[in-house]
């Protein structure tokens, strides 16, 4: 049985394959030597740097991987560090982590901000370590140059549809009310930075870590180096 269900999630992966930033990001992974797939229950993901579509991808492409080839898998723990980026990356990595077959358990390691906090909010099982934070905010979108009136138009609408994304993701994930929500992706003034705790009271998260899981098979999505 593949792990991704309807047409959806195919669609966000051929557009993220399409629109790739091809150096932008490094996908690798550690495994035991030697390693029996059926015995692999647990697995972890990290995570870290900036929301691309490139690295979005390589993560459906660890998400795909563990799910096909651990039978017995029960939990992949993913491990996020980010302030944030696309939000275009951050829907479908949301999108990704909600339709696993295999339970996903998202984790602040430091930082969630922004596009991340998307990511974050794709699974049902949410955690933080007790020092990191959140960042909640109004999305953006930088056009740049000159523009018509009837181009400002279409700029407002693509705005406006990333603010409803958004709004729909927190209302999903948190216990916020829908003027709190909109009041956050209306504007910067409105951002909400929060501490697990504060995290915690909103819904968003729902429990805490105090340490990184021991898993035998591991993957690591990151910034390539420079």
């Amino acid at each position: 049985m593949n792990f991704f269900r309807g047409n959806v999630l195919r669609a966000a992966l051929l557009l993220s394959i399409f629109y790739a930033e091809s150096a932008d990001a490094d996908l690798s992974k550690t495994v035991p030597d030697p390693a029996r797939p059926d015995e692999v229950l647990t697995s972890k993901i990290f995570y870290t740097g900036t929301v691309t579509l490139q690295k979005a991808n390589d993560l459906v492409s660890a998400l795909d991987e563990l799910n096909v080839k651990y039978p017995r898998l029960k939990s992949i723990y993913l491990y996020i560090d980010s302030r944030g980026g696309s939000m275009s990356a951050g829907q479908i990595a949301y999108r990704a982590i909600q339709s696993s077959r295999v339970q996903v358990i998202t984790v602040n390691l430091d930082e969630v901000m922004s596009a991340a906090t998307m990511m974050f909010c794709g699974a049902r099982n949410r955690l933080s370590f007790p020092d990191a934070h959140f960042l909640l905010h109004a999305p953006n979108e930088d056009f740049g140059g000159s523009f018509r009136p009837d181009e400002l138009n279409r700029m407002r609408e693509d705005v406006g549809d990333l603010r409803v994304m958004l709004s729909d993701i927190y209302g999903q994930c948190t216990n916020m009310d829908r003027k709190e929500i909109n009041s956050i992706t209306y504007s910067e003034n409105n951002r909400e930075r929060l501490t697990p705790a504060e995290a915690s009271v909103k819904g968003m998260v729902t429990g805490m870590a105090h340490e990184i899981v021991d898993a035998p098979v591991s993957y690591y999505v990151k910034d390539r180096a420079r």
